[in-house]
């Protein structure tokens, strides 16, 4: 009597997992991962990718979800000290970019450091230079190719800004030890090393995906 109860609940279990599958058919892939995914797929397939014992799924995305979340705290820290200053975010990396360094850049090197559209950091500049903070001179014969110097204005603009900022960021690294400094700078350049690694599979195509339709 016990073995036939449990060959029935074993065969009900059959028919349910039957009848389940045809009820309710597996979702199929999103194979165009977007944020608003779609109703029908809710989850992208990029999260059902095996990514090993050493990291499951949800641990991935708990992981990505936090460093996303740090990331965008960093760019909202420097958004409200720009506004602070009464700066753009745009204006505000300039003069960060150049009073970090003593070189005489160009705005094409800029656009370039800051991965930025020459439209963008050309309105930018003509605002940082109607407020009298920098003048834009020609290099050599090349007249278009023309070089960001600070004035007196503009020098003791950043003296009182960004130079907060330098020792801001100077102290909070001092909240760490020089081992852990070491470490913190380590581990980037890694990120960065494996991310440019990752990033030139897909940009070479070597990591084949279906690419969005042009709207």
């Amino acid at each position: 009597m016990q073995h036939r109860c449990k060959a029935a609940f074993i065969l009900r279990k059959i028919m349910q997992k039957k009848r389940d599958s045809y009820f309710y058919p597996p979702k199929p892939l999103d194979n165009n991962p977007k944020p608003d995914y779609n109703n029908y797929c809710p989850i992208s397939d990029y999260f059902t990718m095996k990514w090993g014992s050493e990291l499951t799924q949800e641990d991935f995305r708990k992981l990505l979800i936090e460093y996303n979340s740090l990331y965008k705290e960093m760019d909202r820290i420097y958004h409200s000290l720009a506004r602070y200053y009464g700066l753009s975010d745009c204006a505000f990396w300039l003069l960060y970019t150049i009073r970090e360094s003593d070189s005489v850049y160009t705005q094409s090197k800029l656009c370039e450091m800051l991965s930025l559209s020459k439209q963008t950091v050309n309105s930018a500049l003509k605002t940082l230079e109607a407020a009298g903070y920098i003048e834009v001179k020609a290099s050599g014969a090349n007249r278009k190719n023309k070089q960001i110097w600070l004035t007196e204005e503009g020098l003791r603009f950043v003296t009182e800004t960004i130079d907060d900022i330098f020792l801001m960021e100077q102290k909070t690294f001092e909240h760490f030890s020089a081992e852990d400094r070491a470490l913190f700078l380590s581990l980037n350049r890694q990120y960065v090393s494996s991310l440019h690694e990752e990033a030139s599979k897909i940009l070479t195509g070597q990591l084949a995906s279906p690419k969005s339709p042009s709207t």
